[in-house]
C-alpha cells in the first residue's frame, strides 16, 4: 500500500512539474555540468561526457534504489518507461528534466559549468 501511494504522489507531482515547468535542458546534457548547492557551494552531481557523479552518496543510493519515476504524459519521450534507473541510457535526461526540477528549490540549487 505505501509503495502505492508513493506511485501515485510521484506521478502526480511530476505530472504537475511537467506541465508548469519550461526547463531546457538538451545543452546542458551536451556540456560538463554541476549542480551545486548555491548557498553553501556543495556540489550535489557532476555531468561530463554523459556520465553522472554523485557526491550525495544518499541521493546516489535513492537513484540506484528507486530510479526516477516518468509522468504519463512524458513516457513517449522514455520509449514507453514507467520509471528510469542509474545505468538506464535515459537516466541523465530524466534526472534533468524530471527528478531536478521536482526536488531541488531553483532559488537553493543550480546547474553550473565545470570551470566555473
Amino acid at each position: 500500500m505505501k509503495y502505492k501511494k508513493e506511485i501515485i504522489l510521484g506521478s502526480l507531482l511530476m505530472s504537475i512539474i511537467v506541465c508548469g515547468s519550461s526547463f531546457q535542458n538538451e545543452d546542458k546534457r551536451a556540456e560538463a555540468m554541476k549542480l551545486i548547492n548555491l548557498k553553501s557551494q556543495f556540489v550535489v552531481v557532476e555531468v561530463q561526457d554523459g556520465q553522472i557523479r554523485f557526491y550525495d552518496r544518499f541521493l546516489e543510493k535513492q537513484m540506484k534504489g528507486r530510479g526516477i519515476l516518468i509522468p504519463p504524459a512524458m513516457r513517449g519521450q522514455y520509449e514507453g518507461k514507467a520509471e528510469v534507473r542509474l545505468g538506464d541510457k535515459d537516466f541523465l535526461k530524466a534526472f534533468q528534466e524530471i527528478y531536478v526540477p521536482a526536488v531541488f528549490d531553483p532559488e537553493v540549487f543550480a546547474w553550473k559549468n565545470l570551470s566555473e
